[in-house]
């Protein structure tokens, strides 16, 4: 289960309404300077937003604005992304050459230009994927290097962060070798934080 940043901020909303309300009733039973009040509500504002946000953990889908609310449909999600990384580790392959991906049974006289839009939509789907992987990889890597994951198609010796890192690396070679026209067009296609998630370190 996980709940969305805006739930989370009509949570502190709701604080600052209550802060509002019991303004009015210090007013009648306090006597501190406007400066004192400034500085006392906004201690309140960001202990309260670090109490709410230590207990939740961050999406690491990196266009979605969430949090998971418990340590377990967090393990869920890194459970599904190591999924992913082998996934897309095993499309580098084909995913990136036309040839290789489009069907057996096309001839070269169909291989219009709708053709090779859904080649190109497949492409933007594998590095959404890739950029969510990285993103969980960048964000969680000490719990995937200390947690207990069960890994299929990997050393028994290495941390599920070094089974997704590597699978990673694989997939993201396979971009490197992408037409620059071809990569181009990619990018104009897919969300800034995809973009970002996949070229940032």
């Amino acid at each position: 289960m996980f709940v969305s940043a805006v739930s989370v901020r009509h949570c502190l909303r709701r604080f600052e309404e209550f802060e509002i309300e019991a303004h009015s009733t210090r007013q009648f039973t306090n006597h501190v300077t406007d400066n004192e009040q400034e500085r006392g509500e906004e201690h309140i504002r960001e202990t309260y937003t670090d109490l709410v946000t230590n207990q939740l953990y961050e999406n690491p889908n990196p266009t979605a604005d969430s949090y998971y609310c418990s340590k377990d449909g967090l393990r869920t999600r890194l459970h599904a992304e190591l999924d992913t990384a082998y996934s897309v580790a095993e499309r580098a392959g084909t995913i990136t050459d036309f040839d290789a991906w489009k069907p057996t049974d096309v001839d070269e006289d169909d291989e219009n230009e709708y053709l090779h839009e859904e080649w190109q939509r497949d492409l933007g789907r594998w590095l959404t994927d890739i950029a969510r992987a990285k993103q969980t990889g960048r964000m969680y890597a000490t719990e995937l290097q200390r947690g207990d994951y069960q890994i299929d198609h990997a050393d028994e010796s290495m941390t599920a962060f070094d089974v997704m890192h590597a699978r990673l690396h694989d997939a993201l070679e396979a971009v490197d070798d992408l037409p620059a026209d071809v990569t181009t067009d990619l990018i104009n296609r897919l969300d800034d934080a995809v973009v970002a998630a996949i070229t940032g370190n």
